[in-house]
């Protein structure tokens, strides 16, 4: 007695059904899967058959049913060798009363006379070729989304590994590595989460999307969002460094005179700032103004603190020192070092800080100062700085050796401005007679101040016209009124005693 097969059969789906669902979970058109099917179909009818050239596959427009055809020529019963291509005359009369040798018909094909083995080989090309067109469509889309900010949804964090997996939605999954997370941040399943998408790659199996929160242009790209200015290209972004979780520090520069660059990146009662501190986790951001000039960049820099002082101590090596009041002194340095470590990163410059009393033990000018100094001495007898005098337009005590530009603690631009003229000394400067050294030299208004303040350290400045005043006097006598000699005694016009001191 035959045993009764009490297992439930499997439920047969449609073939409408397959191909919605296909579209659904493999985000395929409908065109693609149409395609899928029917190279499935031929693939079959290869394995039985070795060829699919005359395999003709038909899918209604509604996806209902599915008709496959074998191509074959009419020949005569005495020329029939190949079942394959080839149909006797008569069995194709049989189908049609008029057929004759030569003509082509079509012989309609049942999908289930296939054998199971080219099913499932036809499966396995559907399955392997499914794979290709999801990586390939995948890696498209979000190639296209590299440098870009998406949303996605916290999955689950790898036990091993520490990366975090994020759900982007039709079954594709990015990944955030430890090194690309903010340390301060913690997800629970199912939390929305705002990526930026940093690199994707294809691997071997699928497609790598690497995604971060702790690198700078994530900060870069909400700057962008929140401030209209900048897309508008009206304010510029210098640079952004961070440190995830903590602090960043963005430098932006303005392309139109009206408009301050830091306050439209703050907004009114600091509404953009707050928006994008939100989406750093309540990370401190620090927007201050760049400046070609390093001296002023590298004191805005280190904001909050108040800078007193920049000196630029090695142009080559881009080493300066930042000095600060005592009271500004962990501002300007920050929690282990923090506000620093990112203003050199900032500027690209090794700032030192030192308060007022640490930078003169320091005594960084004495070199320079003994070698100007020495520029003024005259018969082998030292004259003090104070002393060496530039009379209106002319310096004096420089005769043997001239005090050029370049060897004075001046700004690399202030420099390279000025070595672009025939004028590169102080006395040459002091002799030329020029009116307006701020335009003659293209200093701005920065430079030409630190220009004079150098400048004022080593040769002092006396008016003109003071001095001409002073050599112009003229002594008379008080009771003829005749004009006398200094030092002249008695009147030779009225003979009156005189006394001046």
């Amino acid at each position: 007695m035959a045993k009764k097969n009490t297992a439930a059969e499997a439920p047969r789906i449609s073939l409408e059904e397959a191909i919605n669902d296909m579209v659904s979970t493999k985000n395929m058109s409908v065109d693609l899967v149409r395609q899928m099917v029917e190279e499935l179909i031929k693939a079959s009818y290869k394995k039985k058959f070795g060829t699919d050239e005359n395999c003709i596959v038909n899918i209604s427009e509604d996806n209902k049913t599915l008709e496959v055809y074998a191509r074959k020529t009419v020949v005569e019963e005495d020329n029939y060798y190949d079942e394959v291509t080839e149909i006797p005359l008569d069995e194709a009369q049989e189908a049609n009363a008029d057929a004759e040798p030569g003509d082509e018909m079509l012989v309609r094909m049942d999908p289930n006379s296939f054998d199971r083995i080219s099913i499932q080989n036809g499966k396995q090309r559907l399955t392997q070729r499914s794979r290709d067109i999801q990586k390939n469509t995948t890696y498209n889309e979000f190639k296209a989304k590299e440098g870009q900010l998406i949303n996605g949804y916290y999955y689950r964090t790898d036990e091993k590994s520490g990366d975090i997996l994020v759900d982007l939605g039709n079954s594709v999954e990015g990944r955030m590595p430890r090194r690309c997370q903010n340390p301060t941040e913690v997800f629970r399943k199912d939390d929305k989460i705002k990526c930026f998408v940093q690199e994707v790659r294809e691997n071997d199996k699928d497609v790598d999307i690497i995604l971060s929160r702790a690198s700078s242009d994530f900060v870069k790209k909400f700057f962008e969002i929140q401030v209209p200015e900048i897309s508008e290209n009206s304010i510029g972004i210098y640079k952004v460094v961070r440190e995830a979780g903590y602090r960043t520090k963005v430098a932006v520069y303005s392309n139109r005179p009206d408009i301050d660059p830091v306050g439209a990146c703050v907004g009114l009662r600091g509404i953009r700032i707050q928006a994008i501190m939100a989406e750093m986790n309540g990370e401190k951001i620090d927007v201050l103004r760049y400046d070609p000039n390093p001296e002023v960049f590298i004191a805005n820099a280190l904001s909050p603190a108040q800078v007193s002082m920049v000196r630029i101590y090695d142009t080559e090596r881009k080493i300066a020192y930042a000095v600060v009041e005592d009271s500004q002194l962990s501002f300007a340095i920050g929690k282990s070092g923090q506000n620093v470590r990112l203003a050199n990163k900032l500027t690209d410059w090794m700032i030192e800080v030192k308060t007022r009393e640490q930078y003169e033990e320091l005594n960084l000018d004495k070199d320079v100062r003994e070698a100007a100094e020495q520029l003024f001495v005259n018969d082998d007898e030292f004259i003090p700085e104070e002393e060496a005098v530039a009379e209106g337009s002319e310096f004096e005590g420089a005769d043997e050796e001239e005090l050029l530009f370049a060897n004075l603690p001046l700004d690399a631009a202030i420099l390279e401005k000025i070595e672009k003229t025939d004028i590169q000394s102080v006395e040459a400067f002091a002799n030329s007679g020029i009116e307006d050294p701020q335009s003659f030299f293209g200093f701005t208004d920065e430079e030409f101040e630190s220009f004079k303040n150098v400048l004022s350290d080593y040769v002092e400045l006396v008016d003109e016209d003071e001095e001409e005043e002073a050599g112009d006097a003229k002594y008379v006598c008080p009771s003829c009124g005749a004009e006398i000699e200094p030092g002249t005694k008695k009147c030779p016009g009225c003979g009156a005693e005189l006394d001046f001191e």
